[in-house]
This record gives C-alpha cells, structure tokens and sequence, in this order.
C-alpha cells in the first residue's frame, strides 16, 4: 500500500490501524488522518520504541493490506519463516547430534563387550535426556515467542492460521 492510498482510504483504514495498534488514542488517529510520517511518530509515542522499529512496523503493516508487488500471503509467509525458522532449525541440529550419537554407539558396540556396551547406552540414554531437556527449553522459549508474535500481530497470526488450515484441509 502505497502512501497515497492510505490517506484516500483512512476512515476504512483507521479501525484497522486500531486494531492492530490498540495503544493510539481517538486523537492519535484524528492526528495521523492517513499520514504515515505521523503513524510512525504516534507509535514511537505511544509503544515507547525506536524509530526504526516504528517503520518497519508500518512496512509490515502496508505489505499486508496490499503493496502489489508480492501475492496476497507472501508477508504472511515471511513472517511464519522468521518466527519459526530458528527454532526449527535448533531441532534440525538436536535430532543431527542425535544420530550421530547413536551411530557412533553402533559403530562401537560391535567392538566392545556387552558390559561396556551396556554402559554406553547408559551414557547415551542420559545424554539424550539431557539433550531432549534442552530441546524442551527451546521448543519451549520457540512457544514463548510464538505467542508474542500472535499478541503483536494477531492478525498476522489468524492469516496464518486461516493458510494453514486452508492447505491441510482446502485443498482435496
């Protein structure tokens, strides 16, 4: 969306941008009357954050009622992969360490007697516990931030929600 449309479209416009930005008073939105320059100093104002956290903020929230340039679920797209992307790629790592543990301990049990056979899967059991406890805390912290998101951008997250459905369940 482009800065011209915001101001032809602001009475539409303004209960979204309420929505998404419950802090801005009745007079933030009578202030801002479409004018992105003021969106961003009343964000700055009212969420207390940087400016450069304030215009992406207002990018995010443009691409997603429509810049013409990507498809309708592409933002939405992006911000699933950046919200998700770390801790998936921290369980990636976790099951990776996993099987090579596991097949070094194959490779070793055909050596070794069955006493020291019998305490390295000891030794490999209470590694994996320790392991999937860490895995725990970050599925955990992953959950954690994943609900930030839904709180900062719940309709980010009902978009997502509705595309995932959509194509688990939509598209028989």
């Amino acid at each position: 969306m482009r800065e011209e449309e915001l101001k032809r479209d602001w009475r539409r416009l303004r209960e979204v941008v309420k929505a998404r930005w419950p802090k801005l008073t009745a007079d933030d939105l009578a202030a801002i009357d479409g004018d992105p320059a003021w969106l961003v100093d009343a964000l700055i104002a009212r969420y207390g954050i940087e400016r450069a956290a304030a215009e992406r903020e207002w990018r995010a929230f443009a691409a997603h009622l429509g810049n013409g340039k990507t498809g309708p679920f592409e933002t939405l797209r992006v911000d699933a992969r950046d919200a998700l992307e770390p801790g998936a790629a921290k369980v990636r790592a976790g099951i990776a360490e996993l099987a090579d543990g596991l097949r070094a301990l194959a490779r070793e049990a055909g050596t070794l007697g069955s006493e020291r056979v019998h305490e390295l899967a000891g030794t490999a059991r209470d590694t994996a516990r320790e392991n999937f406890a860490e895995l725990g805390d970050r599925v955990e912290g992953s959950f954690e931030r994943i609900g930030a998101f839904v709180r900062e951008r719940p309709y980010t997250a009902l978009g997502l929600a509705f595309l995932a459905g959509w194509l688990v369940f939509g598209r028989r």
